[in-house]
């Protein structure tokens, strides 16, 4: 082999081996950015921290085919954390989240436009999150087939007083690739709680039975999908766990998406949160029968 392409392949075989290892370490940069976090309802959730991470929330950000889901939880709603194969508590967590921030490959477009059923994406860092729900809402009914729906849960407070007013649901119908797609259909949801009752009312329950204490209907429109999924607030009905002695803490909610032309999907969490964890207001429940202070405003007053 002459010399000049003996020296020409060997500068060739290096150049490949470089661009090898650099892709190998983007890669492996980008994978041990993310993080898996297991939620007090027992559900799972993997992906990146996004910029949005303050002392309030973790905002979890992982991306399908044509979008992105990024998720607030509540720092207080995670039980357990997954960072390179090592379990992390809250606070190492908050100091791992500092370092983890990063941009949204969404905020840092130019210009977005809808093609089918994906967003299209081009340009610099001017974007805001607005103009990416606009974009969602602007692009109408869903062209292709919902296959599965995933759910999520939590109490909630959003209004002026102390307590939880309800049920914050949050809904991310998904097609065959896993890409949140916007649909029209029914969501129904049912919540089931064990109470208290005199043992010769269900003396084969030995003085417990399972009720349910809320039941709700909501229509969902293909123009609610945001960068949070469809998100459902649903106050407590007649028992409110918080003004009611006899309801346990925890409970089943049953939730179920009918999507017209598409199907019917469900999903059930056990262990939910119906009343917060709070110790000192536990106790004073147990000693007092109550458990708000005098000086606490209330949505339905103090027993």
């Amino acid at each position: 082999m002459p010399q000049a392409a003996y020296a020409l392949l060997v500068r060739l075989r290096i150049g490949a081996a470089a661009l090898l290892i650099l892709t190998t370490t983007v890669v492996t940069s980008q994978a041990s950015d993310e993080i898996r976090v297991r939620l007090a309802s027992g559900r799972e959730f993997s992906g990146f921290v996004d910029q949005r991470t303050d002392d309030d929330c973790l905002w979890l950000r992982c991306s399908g085919t044509g979008i992105e889901v990024i998720r607030p939880i509540k720092w207080q709603r995670i039980t357990e954390t997954k960072h390179d194969d090592r379990l992390l508590n809250v606070a190492e967590l908050k100091l791992l989240a500092a370092e983890l921030k990063s941009r949204s490959p969404i905020e840092t477009s130019r210009s977005q436009h809808i093609e089918g059923n994906k967003i299209v994406m081009q340009g610099s860092r001017d974007t805001s999150a607005e103009t990416y729900d606009r974009a969602i809402q602007a692009s109408g009914p869903v062209t292709g087939p919902v296959r599965s729906v995933d759910f999520d849960a939590q109490i909630a407070n959003w209004d002026g007083d102390v307590e939880p007013d309800g049920l914050l649901v949050h809904v991310y119908p998904l097609d065959g690739n896993g890409t949140v797609t916007p649909v029209d259909g029914t969501l129904s949801v049912e919540l089931t709680v064990p109470r208290r009752r005199d043992y010769s009312q269900v003396p084969h329950g030995r003085g417990m039975s399972v009720d349910r204490i809320g039941r709700w209907s909501r229509a969902i429109r293909a123009t609610d999908l945001t960068a949070s999924g469809v998100v459902v607030k649903l106050p407590f009905q007649a028992v409110h766990p918080e003004f009611d002695n006899d309801t346990w803490s925890h409970g089943l909610v049953h939730l179920r998406l009918a999507v017209p032309g598409h199907g019917v999907f469900e999903d059930s969490m056990d262990g939910l949160r119906v009343r917060e964890f709070a110790p000192l207001r536990d106790w004073m429940q147990s000693h007092t029968g109550h458990r708000h202070f005098a000086h606490e405003r209330t949505g339905r007053g103090k027993r």
